[in-house]
């Protein structure tokens, strides 16, 4: 017997087990069909929340990012601060320096009466103030070179922290 032929048969029958049977079945078919939804439902949503997560975890990497390159950018003004200072307060020593060498070989000029001491005097002061000059420039070129290299530091943290706004901006 074929499959609908069975079917009819079991239909046209009156006998209450197997309609029990049937509406079981039904009943069996329709919660299947309600977990099916519900999982389906339930996947879409674990979807969901793992794109949540992700988009969070992507945040949270960027924020780091950002906030280490403000770090690094503080660290690196600190260091130019430092520099700027030290340079300020030693130029400020040497002027006065300076100032002492002046006075001093004016004393020794205007009280030396012998042309001779007052010429060796004058050589003198002249070759401490070239050295003093050639220190000072030497210190400077170094100092210069040390805040080249801090603002070349500056500027690729400030890129990249320009790149990680950028990455907030397209989130």
């Amino acid at each position: 017997m074929s499959t609908a032929k069975t079917v009819e048969a079991i239909l046209n029958k009156e006998d209450k087990a197997i309609e029990h049977i049937i509406q079981q079945n039904k009943d069996l078919f329709q919660e299947l069909s309600n977990l099916k939804n519900e999982m389906k439902e339930m996947n879409d949503e674990k979807e969901e929340i793992e794109r949540d997560n992700d988009s969070l975890n992507k945040s949270r990497t960027i924020m780091q990012g950002y906030l280490k390159n403000i770090y690094e950018m503080n660290k690196i003004e600190n260091k130019l601060k430092k520099i700027n200072h030290t340079m300020f307060r030693d130029l400020f020593i040497i002027y006065y320096i300076t100032i002492f060498f002046s006075i001093m070989f004016n004393v020794l000029i205007l009280n030396i009466e012998k042309h001779s001491i007052q010429y060796l005097s004058y050589f003198v002061f002249t070759v401490i103030l070239i050295v003093k000059g050639i220190s000072f420039y030497k210190y400077k070129k170094n100092n210069d070179k040390a805040i080249c290299k801090l603002n070349e530091e500056l500027l690729k943290t400030q890129k990249a922290t320009d790149l990680v706004n950028d990455l907030f901006d397209n989130m």
